[in-house]
């Protein structure tokens, strides 16, 4: 009985730490007609991550996984 006092919550803190993995979220920002935005923001909605597009518009952001973009 007292294994399983040990076992169960470390199982619990292993589980958590596989659900609570990030994803990383890339793409090009473009005006209308395709052209590449440089320099433009991209911010996660409703937080303060965000990051800054390249010179070509191509940006890079790691979010938490399951969260709407």
């Amino acid at each position: 009985m007292r294994k399983l006092v040990l076992i169960v919550p470390c199982l619990l803190f292993i589980l958590t730490g596989v659900f609570a993995q990030n994803t990383t979220v890339t793409g090009k920002v473009t005006d209308p007609s395709g052209n590449p935005l440089p320099r433009a923001s991209i911010k996660e909605k409703g937080t303060k991550n965000g990051t800054i597009a390249n010179d070509l518009g191509v940006f890079s952001i790691t979010v938490p996984q399951g969260q709407n973009c």
